[in-house]
């Protein structure tokens, strides 16, 4: 038996916001005790300091970011998610979520996750996401509106929830 979405479209900027946000909550900390180290110092030491602080904040942070969405969000495999059109078929018998865009001048590019390596899969009010890795380009985000209808897109969820809650046992 196959799940299967019709075919949906999600925008580059929905996928660039999801990975900046998803890198910035894992070195936030790192970034809010770097701040604070320099605040210290400037209160301790040398006023210089404050000046050493605003420019880790306007200039060092927007440009960690920069590189970020240099490094994720321009991948090919974010980039062919988020120009041409996606499919994402859930197939019972494989054990695999396979992800398909459809580019009108290329040959189709396919490419499929082992429910295995699935880590979590998160309904959303407009996006459903699949986080298959622990890299800030790891997740597959899907149109919620492109499931066949409410009952597929429960199954779907339920599957996938209950074959990770099975390996996680295990």
């Amino acid at each position: 038996m196959v799940i299967s979405t019709e075919p949906f479209r999600i925008s580059s900027a929905t996928y660039i916001r999801r990975i900046m946000k998803r890198w910035f909550s894992r070195y936030l900390l790192l970034f809010l005790t770097a701040l604070a180290a320099f605040a210290v110092l400037g209160f301790a030491v040398d006023a210089a300091f404050f000046i050493v602080a605003l420019i880790f904040l306007f200039i060092i942070s927007p440009t960690a970011l920069m590189i970020v969405y240099y490094y994720y969000g321009l991948m090919p495999r974010i980039v062919m998610l988020s120009s041409f059109p996606v499919t994402v078929s859930l197939k019972l018998s494989s054990d695999s979520v396979t992800v398909r865009t459809v580019p009108e001048d290329r040959p189709p590019y396919e490419f499929a996750i082992p429910i295995a390596r699935i880590r979590e899969i998160n309904p959303g009010d407009t996006f459903d996401s699949i986080v298959y890795d622990s890299s800030p380009s790891g997740f597959v985000l899907i149109d919620k509106n492109a499931f066949p209808s409410d009952s597929s897109r429960i199954q779907f969820h339920n599957y996938i929830f209950d074959k990770i809650q099975v390996n996680s046992r295990s």
